[in-house]
């Protein structure tokens, strides 16, 4: 995680997740606590809980990622969106410019925001479920996932 990333509070409703800093201090927000992970530190949060993870230092963070039960859409969401910023597809935070992108790769790695902009979700889904039915997760899975 570069210095001052991370991202948004959000939910999994299918999986808990376990955070685990390798190198540099990693932040990780479970509802109302910041905790902060030295190496070795592990924490999980659990089916259902608002979180989300951070970098407020000046050092890159490597940490590991463990999800419980595994989640293959997880992995699949996270190739696309990495590769879309390769092809100039995202904004300079990284944000797919295509909304249909960003509500495909919510989709697939079941991410649900939590807050004010959770009122975009039933959008999201629709745009997503719009997408499947065009192939457009397809054409993203061969592009960024299977190439």
């Amino acid at each position: 995680i570069a210095p001052g990333g991370g991202n948004p509070m959000h939910v999994h409703k299918a999986f808990a997740e376990t955070f685990t800093s390798l190198k540099g201090i990693l932040g990780v927000r479970v509802e109302n606590r910041k905790l902060y992970l030295k190496p070795g530190d592990s924490v999980t949060v659990p089916v259902n809980t608002p979180h989300c993870f951070f970098n407020d230092s000046h050092e890159v963070v490597v940490c590991h990622v463990k999800f419980e039960p595994g989640h293959d859409g997880f992995m699949q969401g996270l190739a696309i969106a990495y590769g879309l910023p390769a092809d100039g597809k995202t904004n300079a935070k990284g944000i797919p410019t295509n909304i249909t992108y960003l509500a495909l790769i919510m989709d697939m790695t079941d991410t649900r925001p939590t807050g004010v902009i959770s009122i975009i979700t039933p959008l999201l889904k629709w745009l997503a479920a719009r997408a499947k039915k065009k192939g457009v997760d397809k054409a993203l899975l061969k592009r960024y996932y299977y190439a």
